[in-house]
């Protein structure tokens, strides 16, 4: 071997080794990633923008030679030139101020691709196709296996809906929120692509220009926000109502009201004050997210944490999160660099953010909220698009819990129809058998799920119904109109009199056994047993086993091995997890805060919850007072609110801040109704408290009401 070959061998093995170093060290956030200036300098100078971005970027003026000549000059919308795909080569920078300081900045790679200039033939089912015509499809495809992907699933819609373009979908969306397709011109999609098929992107951002030809004039920026539970949240950032000045260095500040979950350190509480850099006007991207007016529940660092301090009550700023980055042309240069010098760097998005999570809980102690349901009232900035999908068991408790409902309304002898609305936004319409071919619909009853975990506890908690009930309600699991939850209660607990009294549900073996261990810790909240138990029926159990299953013989050990299944995660988490509030142990706060109120509960009806109803109370009778309020019979309502009060009068006292009887002002003040969401509704729901009341106080609240409202289905 000649010392060429040797020559050439020490030279490609440093080039090797300084290449390991480097991706090592932007891997681990040592060293910044930084664009050579040698990519920076070949991307084309920034496109002209309208006066109105020209005022608020004065920092950063267009070429006033390009926007000086006149518009009849300007190419057609078929001949314009597309905005050039890019790629930002920057950081992402978290900083926490409250309630103790932590702070990081790692690096990242993001692509900015014009949704004008992907191929609309390009799908999955043809194979897919390349991002760019320049670019070879298995280094960078669109719908397709490649080195670096782009899928259209993984932005916006449902991936089980009809395929679409991101295009398409992005238009549907600013539909939505009032924004037509005539509105828009050309969109920046800018994200974190998939690499050798693997990508976690928790905000892709959409710049969505104006209609006129070459222009940079922004129309509105439209956040995608991904949390590490599969769900995907939309924030509108429309340029008609940005704030009125913007920090220097960027181009337009926007309000936007919080209303999804992404960290488990934080509520959902206060607003983001967004500040975003106009990339038509500058080589580069930037988006800055603080948040502000943000309500601490118990928020103080645990015993044990060094220097802990009390958090503040409404601090100026909570948290800020910065995304920024500078521009590189999109080429296989440019990829090729990417791969041989930050390819570590693009598989550690999720890694970092388990390893800082990890930081804030067992180093600096910062207890953990649970998940919260989705928020059901979309705002006029922010919709949750995609919630997190029920698991194989919790589908088999929807159809479980559906089949219970069914068999109840079987026993009617009244028209009735029960209306379910589960997390995801699908219906569910169950009605009982009637003969009567009355034109006057059937009275109805709307059941609104916001998460999979009442028809859970219908299988893991199926002979304690009340429980189950009562344990949902006040977690927010599930709610009714003011008008429907006494009716809802009745259908679901009172005796199907007067048909004759069936025997109870054969629960099997395995699954009884399963319940035990599940519940073993859990308080039987008796009191509510004896409130819903009727002195002529067997109380209503829920077997766990759907028709089609009962005939099974593993079935029984396949609910049961669901049920021990949901046990051990629960208890595994309430181990290893500081929570704010333990969710696992609604049942047991619940018997707390009825023996702290002396064994009164608080609602409409003020008696006493361990009253036996009267064996008259049944399904049928009382569903025939909703039959005539249906028809408009004005004696049975006059009847009714004399003898119990009027759900909606209750509903207006707690919205306005005035205490049900037995609380106090003070305490009710805090269970106000959220302006923002509930008055926005037609159907407002029973116990729709906003996220800035203490988690405790909203389930004692949602628990009294839930006494009050069992009182009035049953007594």
């Amino acid at each position: 071997m000649t010392w060429a070959s040797y020559l050439v061998g020490v030279v490609v093995l440093a080039a090797a080794v300084a290449a390991s170093s480097s991706a090592t060290l932007v891997a681990l956030g040592i060293v910044p990633l930084i664009p050579p200036a040698w990519l920076v300098g070949s991307l084309p100078p920034p496109l002209p923008s309208s006066d109105q971005d020209s005022d608020s970027a004065s920092s950063n003026p267009p070429d006033a030679a390009a926007v000086a000549g006149d518009g009849d000059d300007r190419p057609s919308p078929s001949r314009r030139r597309l905005r050039p795909n890019r790629l930002y080569f920057g950081s992402t920078h978290h900083t926490r101020f409250v309630p103790r300081h932590h702070a990081f900045v790692y690096p990242v790679v993001y692509a900015g691709i014009s949704l004008d200039s992907l191929p609309p033939s390009s799908d999955s089912a043809t194979g897919g196709g390349a991002v760019d015509p320049s670019i070879p499809s298995w280094l960078f495809g669109h719908n397709r296996r490649a080195l670096f992907a782009l899928w259209d699933q993984d932005y916006l819609a449902d991936p089980t809906r009809t395929p679409s373009s991101i295009r398409a979908r992005l238009l549907s969306a600013l539909l939505g929120f009032g924004i037509s397709a005539e509105e828009v011109g050309e969109v920046e999609l800018v994200t974190s692509p998939r690499f050798l098929g693997v990508a976690f992107n928790p905000l892709n951002t959409y710049y969505v220009f104006g209609p006129k030809d070459r222009s940079a004039s922004l129309r509105a920026v439209l956040l995608e926000v991904n949390n590490t539970f599969g769900e995907r949240h939309l924030y509108l950032c429309d340029m008609r109502e940005q704030l009125p000045a913007a920090r220097a260095g960027f181009h337009a500040a926007f309000k936007l009201k919080r209303s999804f979950h992404v960290s488990p350190f934080n509520n959902r509480t206060g607003f983001y004050e967004a500040q975003i850099a106009n990339p038509g006007l500058v080589n580069r991207m930037d988006v800055l997210l603080v948040i502000k007016e943000y309500v601490s529940q118990r928020e103080a660092p645990r015993e044990g944490a060094a220097d802990a301090t009390e958090p503040l009550s409404a601090p100026a700023k909570h948290l800020m999160a910065r995304v920024a980055g500078t521009a590189v042309p999109l080429n296989v240069l440019s990829l090729c660099h990417v791969l041989l010098v930050y390819p570590v760097t693009l598989l550690m998005t999720t890694t970092r953010i388990m390893i800082e999570a990890w930081k804030l809980a067992y180093v600096k102690k910062l207890p953990v909220y649970q998940r919260p349901s989705a928020v059901r009232v979309d705002s006029d900035h922010g919709r949750t698009i995609i919630r997190k999908p029920p698991d194989s068991f919790q589908r088999y408790c929807y159809q479980v819990f559906l089949e219970y409902f069914e068999n109840r309304l079987s026993q009617l002898e009244s028209p009735l129809t029960l209306t379910v609305r589960f997390p995801d936004g699908t219906v569910a319409t169950r009605s009982s058998p009637s003969s009567d071919p009355s034109p006057t619909p059937p009275p109805s009853i709307a059941l609104h799920l916001a998460s999979t975990q009442l028809p859970l506890r219908f299988v893991t908690d199926g002979e304690n119904l009340p429980r189950a009930l009562a344990v949902g309600f006040a977690r927010g699991d599930w709610s009714t109109s003011p008008a429907d939850m006494a009716p809802f209660l009745r259908l679901a607990l009172a005796a199907p009199s007067p048909s004759p009294p069936t025997a109870p549900q054969q629960v099997p073996a395995p699954v009884r056994l399963a319940r035990r261990v599940y519940a073993r810790a859990a308080p039987s909240l008796s009191f509510l047993t004896a409130a819903a138990a009727s002195t002529s029926s067997t109380f209503p159990t829920v077997s766990g086993m759907t028709a089609s299953a009962a005939s099974t013989p593993a079935a029984p050990l396949w609910v049961a091995s669901g049920i021990l299944a949901v046990w051990a995660e629960e208890s595994w988490f309430a181990l290893i997890t500081p929570f704010v509030v333990d969710p696992y142990a609604v049942a047991r706060r619940l018997q707390r805060y009825w023996d702290e109120d002396g064994g009164i509960g608080v609602g409409r009806s003020g008696g006493q919850a361990g009253r036996t109803p009267p064996a008259s109370t049944s399904i049928t009778t009382a569903h025939g007072r909703m039959t005539k309020r249906a028809s408009g019979d004005a004696e049975a309502d006059d009847e009714e609110t004399k003898s119990t009060g009027s759900a909606e009068s209750d509903w207006v006292r707690l919205s306005e801040g005035e205490a049900p009887q037995g609380r106090n002002r003070g305490e009710a003040s805090q269970a106000a109704v959220d302006d923002g969401s509930a008055a926005a509704s037609h159907d407002l729901l029973l116990g729709e408290f906003p996220d800035d009341v203490d988690i405790e106080v909203r389930e004692r609240r949602r628990f009294a009401l839930f006494v009050g409202e069992l009182r009035e289905a049953l007594l």
